[in-house]
């Protein structure tokens, strides 16, 4: 399960922005950055993953029950744009 949530976090994408965006660090610390920044990402996939699958309910519906109906609205609306930009670049 560690492998395909892993998998899933990291790509060429999260490689190249850290470059960008972290260039005082080094390569050292650019790539310690962005493997912690993506162990912190896949562990929260992971986890609302383990909760869907438990619960049979979709991640945003996980969420609704966790964090309320209004809690639930910031990442909803993350997921969207999140969704959005995805597919403008896959486009």
């Amino acid at each position: 399960l560690f492998s395909l949530w892993f998998s899933l976090g990291v790509g060429l994408m999260v490689l190249q922005t850290g470059a960008l965006l972290a260039p005082g660090l080094g390569l050292s610390g650019s790539l310690l950055a962005i493997f912690l920044g993506t162990l912190v990402g896949v562990a929260l996939l992971a986890s609302v993953g383990v909760i869907g699958s438990d619960t049979g309910l979709s991640s945003m519906a996980a969420l609704k029950l966790s964090l309320g109906s209004r809690g639930a609205m910031l990442p909803a609306v993350l997921n969207v744009l999140q969704l959005i930009g995805w597919g403008s670049f896959e486009i």
